[in-house]
């Protein structure tokens, strides 16, 4: 996004003497010298620690991408705002926040980035950027009228276009940042990590561009000059193109938005949250491998009503993933290092994945009646420590729940299982985590499975009973390790004794109770779980 329309701050550049590289070429190019995201301090939402998950050995960190940062050294001006001196913390802060992402992406170019330290940002303002072009490409791979930020478009093409590839401005005037690289900033502090990783994650090609024009032609073209008229995309030559990130929008009923008039009241209504089909209103990002992991739903886009300019349609909702990295803004005391579903979007633009150091073929799960079963086949494997199994339960924080050493075999197939006897009710986020024995590791894709048991299991037996009851017993998370307070109560609601379970079947005594008719009570989060037996 940007805080001042994109579309006449655009010039075209034919680049004709460019090589031609992996039959993708380079067909027009837009510079872009407005940042496409500015990102705010939002109101303290509670600590939140999200941190990037390494191996135990982060000096074999596979980097699939390479970025090389131009901190603007004092005095320089960039964009029209001044630069300052960077604090040595906060780029050592920026380099952790780059080795994450390229631990994510790959890319054969270095990714050159212009970064600001800058007291001229509003005081309520943490950061801004964007990728300083977008290029239009022709060739196998790549979809046709569409303009791809320069990071992906050299990636794509295959040779340097021009530097720098990314503009980015952080805020010199706030003292409470905090540039630890631990996720665990102070309920008082802004995480500078986090607020990096978001801002490159908008160079990186988060980011579509709209906006609505005012109809004052003094203000300079928004979108046709029309008052209220919505526009999204890159103007070219007197023409609105979508970005790779347009591409993957749609309306509340399905429709693709390039479909629609662009520019128009209808893109307004749309841009502001609102339906002009009838429906429930809003914009959704619907790619493919970010669907996925998200149980194949659509991720709804941030389209407040009025728009706001520099977060409105190049983020997620904030009520919808309060907690995703490309939320429109940040508070304080949260942490976020983990892009989640955001680099699942990358790859449907066309970013390439890693590649896992051994041959994944196949990953699924299969969820059980109470547990899931994961499968997965590996081939021609070599040097495979094993695979960490992880586990999350909104795609953003993750637990490792078990390990599967490697086969290593060469020139065959391995296959391995692993059941989850302690997944949740509702959705299951898988990752595996392959691990050479030099400790270079990469990441599976996620896949998803989803639970729909009972809340909860507890049965007596026998019927009746003499002088001990069989407790059949297992909470709604379905976990092994949490003990259960429970209470019997006999028939007019005296409490006759109380004591703890663990999940799975156990004896108690019940030897000393009077003869009669007694009701066992298991408090839960949602309701009371209770069971009735009688002694005789």
């Amino acid at each position: 996004m940007q805080s001042k329309p994109i579309f006449l701050v655009y010039f075209l550049l034919c680049l004709s003497t460019l090589p031609l590289c992996a039959q993708i070429t380079v067909e027009k190019s837009i510079a872009h010298d407005h940042p496409d995201c500015t990102l705010p301090l939002g109101e303290f939402k509670g600590k939140l620690s999200v941190p990037y998950e390494w191996t135990s050995n982060q000096k074999a960190l596979r980097r699939a991408a390479n970025f090389s940062v131009d901190f603007v050294t004092n005095g320089t001006i960039v964009n029209g705002l001044s630069c300052t001196t960077w604090p040595t913390d906060a780029m050592t802060a920026f380099n952790f926040a780059l080795d994450i992402w390229s631990n994510l992406i790959e890319s054969s170019q270095t990714i050159n980035i212009q970064a600001c330290w800058t007291t001229d940002l509003a005081t309520n303002t943490l950061g801004s950027a964007g990728a300083s072009a977008f290029h239009g490409l022709s060739g196998p791979s790549v979809i046709a009228n569409t303009f791809y930020p320069r990071p992906l478009a050299e990636a794509l093409v295959n040779f340097d276009i021009g530097n720098p590839d990314i503009r980015c401005f952080f805020n010199a005037n706030r003292t409470d940042w905090y540039n630890g690289t631990d996720a665990s900033p102070s309920i008082s502090q802004i995480d500078f990590v986090s607020v990096v990783l978001h801002e490159i994650g908008h160079g990186l090609g988060f980011a579509g561009g709209s906006n609505i024009d005012d109809g004052n032609i003094v203000n300079g073209t928004e979108c046709d000059d029309v008052s209220g008229n919505g526009c999204v995309g890159i103007s070219s030559s007197g023409n609105f193109f979508p970005t790779i990130y347009t591409r993957f929008v749609e309306t509340d009923n399905g429709t693709d938005i390039n479909s629609i008039t662009n520019p128009s009241s209808d893109i307004a209504t749309l841009i502001e949250g609102g339906s002009i089909s009838g429906g429930s209103g809003g914009l959704f990002l619907n790619g493919t491998e970010m669907m996925a992991a998200n149980s194949n739903q659509l991720m709804r886009m941030h389209t407040p009503s009025p728009i706001v300019s520099g977060s409105s349609y190049s983020h997620f909702d904030e009520s919808t993933y309060p907690n995703a990295l490309m939320s429109p803004s940040i508070s304080a005391g949260q942490a976020i290092h983990d892009p989640g579903l955001a680099a699942q979007l990358f790859y449907d633009m066309g970013w390439t994945a890693p590649a896992l150091p051994v041959e994944l073929l196949r990953f699924e799960a299969f969820p059980k009646e109470t547990s899931v079963l994961l499968h997965w086949t590996s081939g021609n494997e070599k040097d495979n420590e094993g695979f960490e199994i992880e586990r999350s339960n909104n795609g953003i924080e993750w637990t490792k729940i078990g390990f599967r050493s490697g086969t290593n075999q060469a020139n065959q197939l391995s296959n391995y299982q692993f059941e989850d006897k302690e997944a949740k009710r509702g959705r299951n986020y898988y990752r595996l985590r392959q691990i050479d024995f030099d400790g270079k590791q990469a990441r599976s894709k996620i896949v998803l499975a989803e639970l729909t048991f009972d809340e909860a299991v507890l049965n007596i037996s026998p019927v009746p009973a003499h002088n001990f009851i069989q407790v059949e017993w297992q909470d709604s998370d379905r976990s092994a390790a949490r003990e259960t307070p429970f209470k019997i109560f006999d028939a007019s609601g005296r409490l006759i004794q109380a004591g703890r379970l663990e999940a799975g079947t156990q004896v108690i005594d019940i030897s000393t109770m009077e003869k009669g008719v007694f009701q066992l009570v298991i408090p839960q989060e949602e309701a009371l779980k209770t069971s009735s037996f009688i002694k005789m």
